[in-house]
């Protein structure tokens, strides 16, 4: 697989992950005791042969 395209790969799904966090809080808004999840990216750059302004998106659980 091309590493330009894993690199954009990671950042979508990094995005659907987050947009699907804020589909839960909305879904779930209404519920008595609910606590807002929260979503975040994170960057890190890519070890290896390349160009050094390869950089990863992750989705990370801030909690909540």
């Amino acid at each position: 697989m091309d590493k330009a395209l894993y690199v954009a790969m990671t950042g979508a799904r990094a995005s659907l992950q987050a947009q699907a966090t804020v589909s839960h809080n909305l879904a779930n808004s209404d519920t008595p005791g609910f606590k807002e999840a929260l979503a975040n990216t994170e960057a890190f750059r890519i070890q290896g042969q390349g160009y050094p302004s390869r950089v990863d998106a992750l989705h990370v659980d801030a909690g909540f």
